[in-house]
This record gives structure tokens, C-alpha cells and sequence, in this order.
């Protein structure tokens, strides 16, 4: 029984976890060239486009996070099952008075996301300005630096991130999917 049950616990923790960053590399060198052509660097956050993937680091966005009261930076994986409805998220942010941000965390099947509703600007993280190519580093540096804490900080990975003026709200990101789940219901 023991044996069945721990069978049954690491198939869970496997399926649960699929949705991890699990290749080292951003994936930007295999996209085709039409979507490398969208990707750009930020000029402005105002002026990002939907229609483009715009690349950001961790400074730049919390810069950006000190000027709107209440906003929400949401990371997708895009092959992962859990981030192909954006729009009911999109709508309730927005809704409730979020600036939402969309960030990538890479470069792979960047169409799950572009085949959305969403009319939120689509960012990516900045791989190489972390000067590495792994994806899990570049990541960890960026969560860091958004937060306002050293870039080799150890983290606690979210789905999204909830911020005031600027600043971090650990229990945000809690109360909302509480909330949104309820609003599912």
C-alpha cells in the first residue's frame, strides 16, 4: 500500500511541476525569424504593443511598478496548460484597477500566448542582460531585482506578484487567487 501511495504522490508531484522552466536556455535563438523580428527592446512601457514582445528587465520594471497604485506582474510559461485563459485574469485585474504586466519567463511557443484574447502587452525577460544564457538564472535575478532585493537572493517563484506603489505585497498574490477562485464558482 505504502508503495501505491508513494506511486501515486511522485506522479502528482511530476504532473504538477510540468509547467516549470525545465530547459536552461531562453529559447530566443529557435524561434523563426517573423517572431524574432517582434521581439524589441523597451523604449517606454507606455508605448509597448500588443503586438510585439517587448524585453524587460528586473529594474526596469520595478521602476515602472513605483508609478501605478495597484499592479499585478503575472510570469507565464507558455506551453503550460495553466496560462492559456489570460482573458478572465486580464478582465478581473483591470476591473478592479490593476496595471497588469505579462511577462514571459522565455522565448518558447510565444504563439500560446499570441493566440489569446488578452489586450495587454506581452514583455519577456531579458536573458542576456543578465549576461547568461540560462533561463533559470536570468529569471531568478529578474524576480529579484523587481522586488527590490539582491540578485542572487534566494525566492519563492510565483505565478504573479502583486505590488502598491511600488511595493511588494507577499499576501497579495494569496487573496487574489482566493478571490478569483471564488469568482469562478
Amino acid at each position: 500500500m505504502k508503495y501505491w501511495t508513494l506511486m501515486v504522490g511522485l506522479t502528482v508531484l511530476v504532473l504538477g511541476t510540468s509547467c516549470n522552466i525545465i530547459k536552461p536556455k531562453d529559447g530566443y535563438s529557435d524561434l523563426p525569424k517573423g517572431w524574432k523580428e517582434i521581439v524589441v527592446p523597451l523604449s517606454d512601457f507606455d508605448q509597448a504593443q500588443r503586438s510585439e514582445i517587448t524585453k524587460i528587465n528586473g529594474v526596469q520594471l520595478q521602476q515602472e511598478l513605483k508609478k501605478h497604485p495597484k499592479a499585478l506582474v503575472r510570469f507565464v510559461v507558455n506551453y503550460c496548460p495553466a496560462n492559456r485563459d489570460l482573458k478572465g485574469f486580464e478582465d478581473y485585474t483591470q476591473e478592479n484597477g490593476y496595471r497588469v504586466f505579462i511577462v514571459m519567463y522565455d522565448f518558447r511557443m510565444p504563439y500560446m500566448i499570441f493566440n489569446q484574447a488578452i489586450v495587454s502587452p506581452v514583455f519577456a525577460i531579458d536573458t542576456p542582460y543578465y549576461n547568461t544564457k540560462n533561463v533559470n538564472k536570468s529569471t531568478k535575478s529578474f524576480i529579484n531585482q523587481m522586488l527590490g532585493k539582491e540578485v542572487d537572493e534566494k525566492i519563492a517563484y510565483e505565478s504573479f506578484y502583486v505590488f502598491n506603489s511600488g511595493v511588494y505585497i507577499p499576501e497579495g498574490s494569496k487573496l487574489i487567487t482566493e478571490e478569483l477562485n471564488s469568482v469562478q464558482k
